[in-house]
């Protein structure tokens, strides 16, 4: 599903992940427990730390904020969650 991610796509999980997080008024403690994500690695991806976050990561994301991974990725504008993103 995401082997790689281009730069454009982590650029856009980089600032919808943390729009997202902002707009549910959620902490990066709140987001680790919520996804099990460790924190220094969300904190990493919000500022642009990590190149290209794992498959694993980017889904239990868009689970925790209950969007697809597509558009936390910025592949898509539609933040419903059709279809399982697992």
């Amino acid at each position: 599903m995401l082997p790689h991610l281009e730069p454009h796509h982590v650029v856009m999980l980089r600032e919808r992940l943390r729009l997202l997080r902002r707009e549910r008024g959620m902490t990066l403690k709140q987001l680790q427990d919520l996804s099990g994500i460790p924190l220094q690695t969300i904190s990493h991806i919000e500022r642009g730390f990590t190149e290209n976050p794992g498959v694993h990561t980017v889904i239990a994301l868009a689970k925790a904020l209950d969007v697809t991974v597509d558009y936390l990725t910025g592949q898509t504008q539609d933040r419903s969650r059709g279809e399982n993103v697992s």
